[in-house]
């Protein structure tokens, strides 16, 4: 709307806002708004610069900076998001959105693009994991299939939840692949001829949200006000159409707008819930509506569905509880060769081609008849696609799934005349036998595609079809690709409890009690299921569910093996990981999941280790993420909705990602196993896997994780004494881990001492300029093998960053563009920095004030530098199992009642420090790797 085809971002927000109002009026009406009479306003170029927070602020204020004074506008549409973001739906974005929309105007309705990032589980991109916004993500409208149109099916590369709480995104899914759309008239000569078809969330979003500008003009027509953010999204999540798909894939399912009007109409036969969808659960003690709520095994949570019937009917419901179960399960092994019977690829035909279902054929069915979805996917083996690991693909398999029909009346769907089982030129029937339902089609190892309803395609039947693109030369020939087909059904949902039918009474609001018992010896993880509810007129809807269910303490999670079992597939599972990578987007792209876990008080006095260990192969990597508590920056705004806890990344694996989601392997181990060291610290955590290459030859990676702790199972970590006659003692201690690790080495480091600034002073600074700081603070570093810098204020709607920079050349004067050596730059001003080995030197500490609503404010500053030599390391060595066995023979307490798995005795010398006072340092383990585990140690 803003800019010239030329400028950043091109014609995207043009094409993005032809998609809530085009009148229909060039080229015949080829482009068409979903609310051609709603007015717009353009609030600026996110991809030309500015700020995004002032860009939200402004949909809730207009230009007066009032909320509800006439000049705001009612609905936010962002199609653009922070791929690179961890903790989306935790993060600073996801936060304050949430905030604007539950507190600050309860009349905006924000509605987010998710992402094009897709396959994989987890790819939510920030914003689009906020609680209280709409996040949308794309379904198919295929208009110029050959054998007639498609719709309704996922977009393969439109992403999925969870997000970093474990919350179901999308809420929404409408068109998104794809449409007619205006473009900038500066980069054609005829207007007629100012559009084109574009795909992506991107588009999905402004769809969406026209279509809500329809639901808020209905809902002022009706009441007289504009709707509250929440009370609408309820409406339109629960009047949407189920797409058969999982939460994670469709949410509350494809936005209704017909249906959703009627029923704020209260025409009959239509009803809405609140919620709209159930995490269960509580956190802190109660229910969280915009926060991670969890179930431990064994605990139950109810919610009361509160059944709205704005109508005058009396009908009755009924009620299913619902989960996915695997029906059929195939795998077949094409072993393709260049040199062989493969001719090479072919765009407009698969290579190999398998039927999922022949109406009328058994003998070419290979799904069940109850099926309710199906996902296909291949694989490739890792030599393959990137066997010399120059980050260039030399090989990409493709999936497509083909709607049949038998036009032309000969039964079939493709001749192999020359018996060889691939699909050679004249052997695939004409173009009008076909149209494409769905497809993976873009540069990744691991690749998926899906059905919903397969049963109801108007079809003769429905075919997988396999591609194999040749890009550079092959470092494997043959190169063998893994594809499986998945059916799944729905099966009854055992953890969940209600009535199976209620009585609904006119312009009537009915509670449905629901309860979820979750069974002592249940797996930790995330389980996805529903509520099926029909009612008496032939409507029916999906009631989605997505329970985290948490660990406690130490715990290990081990996968089933991949061998084919039915039983064991399953739409998500934490310990096998897809590969999902999609190269030429993004950072969030590749499969994620996550593992909740409640991390006890009783363990405090010691280290957290997170092992994650797969399948030795060299070219597999998983990035890890550990998530901890901090205070929540809104807790005081609504205490019920937040809670006092929001989550923040703690530590995690280094972030080596090259560009267009393309990631350098790197390990802490430099090898098939990533570990992370965390603080000990109680309260809920969150474990994130990120797949960042897919490097086995089936389809899942099936992947060992453990979180366990390390600790002092003999010994003392805190000393003390008053007898300063003494220069130095001579001590013993034994660690215990209950994760196996090898190190290479045992050292110690101390003493130092933590200072604190308890009044220092920042000012607001230009936001985007950390060189206008008000704050630097020059330090010197001598014999630090870490550093620490930790900054907060007393006021949680201020926000401060943290940089550290080192005089490098020795200038003594800053230089902004190279001497940086890192940043912290949360939601709030609670910021922490950690370098190690830093290097002696001057540095400098600079507080950036990048949001002070009070111009001036205070904040403390704790500066920790770890190192010295007076507290050193002079033998250790392994202890054997008897050994072990002697110092806990029952468990060793400090290990929380669980065997190390490995233990060493650690002989050490301490020096007295020179002075009084609580004096800091520790013991590292040195790993192979050249990465180390720390234990930390004090002296008083």
């Amino acid at each position: 709307m803003l800019n010239e085809n030329g400028g950043p971002a091109g014609s995207h927000g043009t094409l993005c806002a032809s998609s809530v109002a085009a009148q229909g009026i060039v080229a015949n009406g080829k482009v068409q708004g979903m609310a051609p009479n709603a007015s717009l306003i353009s609030v600026g170029n996110y991809y030309a610069g500015g700020s995004a927070f002032d860009g939200w602020r402004f949909v809730a204020e207009g230009y007066d900076g009032l909320t509800d004074s006439g000049d705001e506008a009612q609905i936010g549409s962002f199609s653009f998001g922070y791929s690179s973001v961890v903790d989306a739906g935790s993060d600073q974005n996801s936060l304050y959105l949430d905030w604007l929309t539950r507190v600050y105007s309860k009349n905006t309705t924000y509605l987010v693009a998710l992402g094009n990032g897709g396959h994989g589980y987890g790819t939510v991109a920030s914003p689009g994991g906020s609680a209280g916004i709409i996040s949308v993500g794309a379904f198919s409208s295929r208009t110029g299939e050959s054998a007639g149109a498609t719709w309704g099916e996922s977009a393969s590369w439109s992403n999925r939840g969870p997000n970093s709480q474990g919350r179901m995104d999308p809420d929404l899914v409408t068109i998104g692949w794809s449409a007619t759309g205006d473009v900038t008239l500066n980069e054609k000569s005829d207007a007629n001829s100012a559009y084109r078809s574009w795909a992506g969330t991107s588009l999905s979003t402004p769809v969406a949200a026209g279509l809500m500008a329809l639901l808020y003009q209905a809902w002022l027509e009706e009441h007289g006000t504009f709707p509250n953010s929440q009370v609408i999204r309820d409406l339109a999540m629960s009047t949407a159409s189920d797409r058969a798909n999982d939460p994670n894939v469709q949410g509350g399912g494809w936005f209704d707008a017909d249906r959703a009007t009627a029923t704020i109409a209260g025409e009959s036969g239509t009803w809405w819930t609140q919620p709209a969808s159930w995490m269960p659960g509580e956190n802190s003690g109660q229910h969280r509506d915009a926060n991670i709520n969890w179930l431990l095994p064994g605990a139950s949570a109810d919610l009361n569905l509160s059944f709205n019937n704005p109508s005058q009917d009396t009908y009755w419901i009924n009620n299913n509880a619902t989960i996915w179960e695997p029906a059929t399960h195939d795998v077949f092994v094409w072993n393709s060769s260049e040199s062989g019977d493969w001719d090479g690829y072919q765009s407009s035909r698969p290579d190999i081609v398998i039927p999922i279902l022949i109406h009328g054929d058994a003998n070419n069915t290979t799904i069940a008849n109850d099926s309710t979805l199906v996902r296909a996917r291949a694989t490739i083996d890792a030599r393959g696609f990137d066997g010399d690991q120059n980050y260039q693909s030399e090989n990409r398999p493709y999936l497509r799934i083909y709607r049949w029909n038998d036009t032309d009346g000969d039964g079939k769907w493709w001749s192999d005349d020359d018996g060889d089982g691939h699909v050679d030129s004249g052997e695939w029937e004409s173009a009008n036998e076909y149209s494409i339902i769905s497809e993976h089609m873009y540069a990744s190892p691991q690749v998926e595609a899906r059905i919903g309803d397969p049963w109801a395609q108007p079809a003769d039947g429905i075919l997988l079809g396999i591609f194999r693109e040749n890009k550079q030369t092959s470092q494997a020939d043959p190169l063998p690709i893994e594809i499986d087909i998945t059916s799944f059904r729905k099966g009854h949902d055992s953890w969940l409890n209600l009535p199976p039918q209620a009585l609904i009474l006119p312009n009537s609001t009915n509670m449905i009690p629901l309860t979820i018992t979750v069974p002592n010896d249940a797996t930790p993880g995330l389980r996805m299921s529903t509520i099926e509810i029909s009612d008496s007129f032939g409507h029916n809807w999906s009631f989605p569910i997505v329970t985290t269910i948490a660990a406690s303490g130490p715990t290990s999670w081990t996968p089933p093996e991949i061998d084919g079992n039915l039983s064991n597939q399953t739409l998500y599972r934490e310990t096998w990981m897809q590969g999902a990578q999609r190269w030429g987007w993004r950072a969030e792209s590749g499969d994620w999941k996550a593992f909740a876990l409640e991390w006890p008080t009783t363990l405090s006095n010691g280290t957290i280790i997170i092992d994650i260990d797969w399948p030795d192969n060299g070219y597999t990597d998983i990035d890890a993420h550990w998530l901890s508590r901090i205070p929540h920056p809104y807790y005081a705004d609504d205490p019920a909705a937040y809670g006092q806890w929001a989550m923040t990344v703690e530590t995690g694996s280094l972030s080596k990602h090259r560009g267009s989601g393309v990631w350098e392997r790197q390990t802490a181990t430099g090898g098939d196993r990533e570990l992370l060291t965390a603080d000990a610290s109680p309260g809920l955590k969150q474990l994130l896997l990120h797949s960042t290459m897919h490097g086995v030859s089936t389809n899942d990676n099936p992947v060992n994780v453990t979180v366990g702790f390390a600790a002092t199972i003999s010994g003392n970590l805190t000393h003390s004494t008053d007898d300063w006659t003494r220069t130095n003692f001579s001590d013993s201690l034994v660690l215990g881990s209950t994760v196996n690790i090898t190190p290479d080495d045992i050292s110690g480091w101390g003493w130092t001492q933590p200072v604190f600034y308890p009044g220092e002073t920042a000012s607001q600074d230009i936001p985007e300029t950390v060189s206008t700081a008000s704050y630097i603070r020059e330090i010197s570093v001598e014999n630090v093998r870490r550093l620490k810098v930790e900054i907060d204020t007393q006021n949680g709607a201020e926000d401060l960053d943290l940089y550290l920079y080192r005089d490098n050349n020795g200038n003594g004067v800053i230089d902004w563009g190279s001497e940086k050596k890192g940043s912290s730059g949360n939601w709030n001003s609670d910021e922490e920095i950690i370098i190690d080995n830093p290097g002696d030197g001057r540095w400098w500490i600079v507080v950036h004030g990048y949001e002070v609503p009070g111009a001036v404010t205070s904040f403390w500053l704790r500066l920790t530098e770890v190192g010295g030599i007076d507290l050193t390391v002079d033998d250790w060595y392994q202890l054997n199992p008897s050994e072990i066995l002697s110092l806990c023979p029952n468990g060793c307490s400090a290990l929380g009642g669980a065997m190390p798995t490995v233990a060493w005795r650690v002989n050490h010398t301490m020096n007295i420090p020179a002075a009084s006072g609580m004096w800091e340092g520790y013991f590292e383990l040195e790993l192979p790797s050249g990465g180390g585990l720390t234990i930390p140690t004090s002296f008083d």
